[in-house]
């Protein structure tokens, strides 16, 4: 089973004007998951379910075995399958050229049919969603004043499905050469290299400003937009099959891209000595090292908000439910040196996901904020 790779990446799209639009988005790649390593288990119970919450190594045992964890992909999906029979059918091109009003229909129907299967809908959803704009703030590792920035800094975001956006980008039934050209981006921006619509992507930020007439992309709308892509509907899909799973993977892919609002190249001060102790305790090579701690930035409103989320659960029940969040997108044994492995330490290390596993002294904390 191939699984996807979540590493975010800054994407350029050039316009037959020359100019160009900046989105956040994570993208995938197509590698196996790491062997397990050699860790002393924590002792609790960990009935049936088929590995234990370890505590050395914190970080790579969220890669610990297979056990109740599928690496998600359309191109074994029914209803994924039958729609892209239906546009064959139809002669619509399903490479490349995605930029006409179909794509409005293709995106909210798979949208629809994935969020029915689990008893939900995006109108549903948009209540538990936009809770994240207020709770990030209050969650938020600092000061009064630097919760009051963070506030500050995403109270006018808008979170949608991509379904959600290209409706509201048709919604007068225009057909104008920058809503095709829009429409293009935002679903190859979900769409694994473009290729045969397999939505590999789980999310982005953009500014939502029209580049040519600096209007908004979409009026009415907040002025910072994050969109989740078809492909994070199926990751929760295909692991639990429940609300509960996928509002998890939401709340830690969309509060990563919540932070990018404020990430360390946006609001520097909220990040004391983060910054340093990445660049001393790491070491990335030097095309990659602003993007890295970028990312790694954007990864403390993530850890926060889900974390905030499973207040609650025992520490076993917080273990399964981060390896479910974290390990397909996360997981792999063929770069050990890779920005995703540094990730997943740097995550591990993090105090609050410490002591939510119940790892206090046995897991050293490094790099927090």
């Amino acid at each position: 089973m191939r699984f996807f790779l979540a590493i975010f990446i800054t994407l350029h799209v050039q316009s037959s004007l020359a100019e160009s639009v900046t989105i956040e988005a994570a993208f995938g790649d197509s590698l196996g998951l790491s062997e397990s390593v050699a860790a002393t288990p924590l002792t609790s119970p960990t009935q049936d379910t088929g590995y234990d919450l370890r505590c050395d190594g914190l970080g790579t045992a969220f890669c610990q075995g297979q056990a109740g964890i599928k690496f998600y992909s359309f191109e074994d999906d029914p209803t994924f399958l039958k729609m892209k029979a239906e546009l064959v059918a139809r002669n619509v091109p399903l490479v490349g050229g995605v930029k006409d009003r179909y794509a409005v229909e293709y995106v909210s129907r798979l949208e629809g049919e994935l969020l029915n299967r689990i008893g939900t809908t995006t109108g549903k959803l948009k209540a538990d969603l936009d809770k994240l704009l207020t709770r990030l703030p209050e969650v938020w590792p600092g000061t009064p004043e630097e919760k009051g920035l963070v506030r500050a800094a995403v109270a006018k975001a808008s979170i949608l499905s991509l379904g959600e956006l290209l409706t509201a980008l048709w919604k007068d039934g225009e057909a104008e050469n920058f809503i095709k050209f829009y429409t293009k981006m935002f679903v190859s921006t979900c769409n694994k290299e473009n290729g045969p619509a397999v939505f590999s992507y789980n999310a982005f930020k953009l500014d939502n400003v029209n580049f040519i007439t600096k209007a908004p992309i979409v009026p009415g709308l907040g002025d910072k937009l994050v969109i989740y892509c078809p492909a994070v509907i199926l990751s929760a899909h295909q692991n639990s099959n429940d609300l509960t799973q996928l509002l998890d993977v939401l709340t830690f892919v969309l509060g990563h891209e919540l932070t990018h609002i404020v990430d360390v190249t946006q609001k520097p001060q909220l990040y004391g000595q983060f910054p340093a102790c990445i660049k001393k305790s790491y070491t990335f090579p030097l095309s990659e090292a602003a993007l890295s701690l970028k990312e790694l930035s954007a990864d403390v409103g993530g850890i926060h908000l889900i974390l905030d989320r499973f207040k609650g659960r025992t520490h076993v029940d917080t273990y399964q439910s981060l390896r479910k969040v974290l390990a397909p997108f996360l997981c792999l044994n063929k770069l050990p040196q890779s920005f995703s492995r540094k990730r997943l330490d740097v995550f591990g290390r993090n105090p609050e996901v410490i002591k939510a596993l119940g790892c206090q002294g046995k897991t050293v904390p490094l790099c927090h904020q």
